[in-house]
């Protein structure tokens, strides 16, 4: 095979000898019209031979040095191919969207395709997200908008191999721009190794901590008993040396201060954690008293009181102490203090480890002052608040609670509020404990007093769990509520009795229209019918025609009177309710409305037999509700259809009226002044409420209108 640069070297004199042959052919035809051949080789004028010869040159050393470049760019890429196909990080090339999201990969090395478990083609397939873990995928948006704004982009993530394991990485990106579009590309180093060497690292770090105080005095043990193996056995001094060196790495490496302290009182070891707590160097303290050095003068006496006791043999576990650093600022440490003890069992000095508290110390009293605000917030409100502890004990109750029931002591709430000796059954606070969730109810203490209580679990700062409970006293607002729903009794037997009273006064209006009204204008209407024979029967004059046409049209209005007069009185008192029953007087009451309407065209009446399911007196009710609803269709709808249901369902009367009128906003209806709302609706609720039902209204304008209730039947006969 020929090399590239070769075939480029061959190709350049190709195309020199090409341009010499076209110059000769357009010297044939265009110049000289000399012979072909004469003018390619033979009998070529000299000008035409420097030309022809200066670019044959130029097309060959073009050629050399287009080669030469080739050469070079494939040297590069041979060793950029070297150096991405042998690195032992994973390196991957990515296009980049134009929603600025990583797009396919473009390239891949032999590291990333080992690594995750694919193939070439498999990863050309697949974006980084699609190697990204789950909870990292989320951030590639917000990475991605780094790496545009810097140009490159550091970060640890994990990703996901094609068997499943997943692989934590750190991933150096930089944007590229490859043929004029943006481009990835990542260099993703395994950090596994790492992250379980930084694992292990903190782990260890953490045993140390939880163990350094154990630890110590198993030194302490340790020295004693390298100590007793010198004198013995002199031949294991290397092994001893080894243990010091132990020795010394814990102690400069532990996450404790850590000093000892000779029986003078004096510092001789001073470790690493204890030189930056208190800002002094080992070679400072050595040496000088630590009660002089580090202790505040208004502590030093009960300092060395501690010190002597320990020299005595007493061990000091969790001893809280404010020390004096070298800047004269005061912090609070925990102590714990070991005498140092000889080979003979007496103390020879003190070994003292401790951790400075100050930031805690901080928070607990922040903690507590917060907390005691909030008991004297909780001490100034008008209700009781107590907090329960798990075993129903009050840690906590306010002046309220004292005042109304007494200090509890350490008596459970179900023994000091109701007297019983275990738990109450359904207890709420049970509830809030068991559930954890926040529970409302009533209570009526044994005195009449009733209180809406709020029960809210939560978890104290110890981590225990506890309920707060709230309790407003409502004796007064239940009494209001009593009075006011007795009111409303009163009111609603005073308007039954109002009912019935206008039920009578209409039945006794009737009978007066149709006993005495009604017969007087019958005796009229025979009176003038007689009157109307004596002129028929006269000899015919011109004023008799007048005076007949006069009886005619008197008559015309009696009759018209009685017939008005006859409806005026079925309206006011039924009889057809009371002769032929509910269900015949509500068919009868349809039918004629839809009679005495024109507009109605289609009127659809489904009435069940009712007349032995309800009293007389709801039986009337129930008549005058359909009565003024057919009213209110009548004067108001502009209905063309109507449909009402009367029917039995188990225990129930279910009653529905549609038209499709105009219709109504109820809410319009409703926020109207109560003046000017009118009677109508409030009639009806009010009847309905009485038969023990709630109207319920569905309206919309230029949509019609929908009534409809049920009324219970239990104990109506």
């Amino acid at each position: 095979m020929i090399n590239d640069e070769y075939k480029v070297i061959i190709f350049s004199i190709i195309a020199g000898v090409a341009v010499w042959v076209f110059d000769a052919i357009m010297d044939t035809i265009i110049f000289y019209h000399l012979p072909f051949y004469s003018l390619l080789i033979a009998d070529i004028p000299s000008h035409e031979i420097f030309i022809r010869v200066v670019i044959l040159i130029s097309f060959i050393i073009y050629g050399f040095i287009i080669s030469r470049y080739v050469i070079r760019a494939k040297e590069s890429e041979t060793r950029y191919r070297q150096l991405f196909g042998n690195i032992n990080d994973a390196i991957f090339v990515a296009s980049l969207e134009s929603n600025n999201m990583p797009g396919k990969f473009l390239e891949v090395n032999e590291e990333t395709c080992k690594r995750l478990g694919y193939s070439r083609e498999e990863l050309s397939k697949l974006s980084p997200a699609d190697i990204s873990s789950p909870e990292n995928i989320l951030k590639i948006p917000m990475r991605i908008q780094k790496l545009m704004e810097d140009g490159r982009i550091l970060f640890e993530t994990v990703h996901v191999a094609k068997d499943g394991r997943h692989i934590p990485v750190e991933v150096n990106v930089h944007l590229l721009d490859f043929k004029g579009k943006p481009t990835v590309l990542a260099i993703a180093r395994d950090i596994t190794a790492r992250r379980q060497a930084q694992e292990a690292l903190e782990k260890a770090h953490e045993e140390l901590e939880q163990r350094v105080i154990e630890r110590t005095a198993e030194l302490t043990e340790a020295n004693r008993q390298l100590l007793r193996e010198m004198e013995e056995h002199h031949l294991t001094s290397e092994k001893l040396r080894e243990s010091e060196v132990r020795f010394r790495t814990l102690f400069q490496t532990a996450g404790s201060l850590i000093m000892f302290i000779d029986a003078a009182g004096c510092i001789r070891e001073f470790n690493r954690e204890a030189e930056l707590a208190f800002g002094y160097s080992r070679g400072e303290v050595v040496g000088k008293d630590v009660v002089e050095l580090l202790v505040p003068e208004a502590a030093r006496e009960l300092a060395a009181a501690g010190e002597k006791k320990v020299l005595d043999g007493r061990i000091i576990r969790g001893s809280e102490f404010s020390l004096k650093l070298r800047d004269g600022t005061e912090r609070m440490f925990l102590w714990n203090a070991n005498p140092l003890l000889d080979s003979q069992g007496q103390s020879t000095g003190i070994i003292v480890v401790g951790h400075d508290i100050s930031e805690r110390k901080q928070a607990e009293e922040a903690i507590k002052s917060e907390r005691q605000r909030l008991f004297s917030l909780l001490e100034g409100l008008p209700a009781y608040i107590c907090l329960y502890a798990s075993d129903y004990t009050c840690s906590f109750v306010n002046r309220y609670f004292r005042e109304r029931f007494g200090d509890p002591g350490n008596r459970p709430c179900y023994e000091f509020l109701h007297g019983c000796k275990i738990l109450c059954e359904q207890c709420p606070t049970f509830r809030a404990f068991e559930d954890q969730t926040p529970q409302e109810f009533e209570w009526t203490t044994a005195d009449g007093y009733t209180y809406q209580l709020y029960d809210y679990p939560f978890v104290d700062v110890d981590g225990s769990s506890t309920v707060l409970e709230m309790g407003i006293d409502i004796t007064a607002r239940k009494h209001a509520e009593e009075a006011l729903k007795e009111s409303q009794e009163n009111l609603r037997r005073l308007y039954n009795r109002l009912i019935r009273v206008q039920e009578d006064e209409r039945r006794r209006i009737s009978q007066e229209l149709h006993d005495e009204m009604g017969q007087t204008l019958l005796g009229m209407k025979l009176r003038i019918s007689g009157v109307k024979e004596k002129l028929g029967k006269l000899k015919p004059r011109k004023e008799q025609k007048g005076m007949v046409a006069d009886c005619d049209q008197l008559l015309q209005f009696l009759q018209a009177m009685v017939e008005n007069i006859r409806q005026l009185s079925r309206d006011l008192s039924p009889a057809i309710l009371e002769d032929l029953g509910l269900s015949a007087a509500i068919k009868n009451l349809c039918d004629e409305f839809c009679r005495n309407h024109g507009n109605i065209e289609n009127c659809a009446c489904t009435i069940e037999e009712i007349d032995n399911l309800l009293p007389p007196p709801d039986q009337i009710n129930l008549y005058r509700i359909i009565q003024e609803s057919f009213t209110n269709i009548g004067k108001h709808s502009e209905a063309n259809r109507l449909a009402l249901t009367l029917m039995r369902k188990k225990n129930r009367l279910a009653f529905d009226l549609w038209d499709n009128g105009v219709g109504f906003d109820p809410e319009e209806i409703l926020r109207r002044h109560p003046g000017a709302k009118g009677l109508g609706l409030a009639t009806l609720d009010e009847r309905v409420r009485t038969l023990g039902g709630a109207l319920r209204i569905e309206s919309k304008k230029g949509e019609g209108t929908r009534l409809w209730f049920e009324v219970p039947l239990k104990d109506r006969g």
